[in-house]
């Protein structure tokens, strides 16, 4: 490969967004709450519902909660339940 193919390689590459998959779990739930239109403390389903929904591990889909958590959209009243929290709708339906 010539230096100058290289280096154009190396400017292209920041353009490249790669997303986890804890990303794109984080952006369905982000999506699914907004369509149905969930309200602030609606209850989701268990975890291992929604992993097994999702096809993915319930450490993948403990990443997005967490990710949707820290953003304000859920929240965890107490260790086993996981509601909708109140937020911005309009804000988040122009982010998805």
């Amino acid at each position: 490969m010539s230096t100058s193919t290289r280096e154009a390689n190396h400017a292209i590459a920041p353009l490249i967004r790669r997303e986890t998959l804890a990303v794109r779990v984080a952006t369905i739930l982000k999506r699914y709450i907004i369509s149905e239109p969930l309200e602030a403390g609606h209850r989701l389903p268990s975890e291992r519902r929604l992993a097994d929904w999702l096809n993915v591990s319930r450490v993948v889909l403990r990443e997005a909660l967490s990710q949707l958590m820290g953003e304000g959209i859920l929240e965890r009243p107490t260790p086993y339940s996981l509601c909708v929290a109140e937020f911005d709708r309009s804000k988040l339906a122009a982010e998805v």
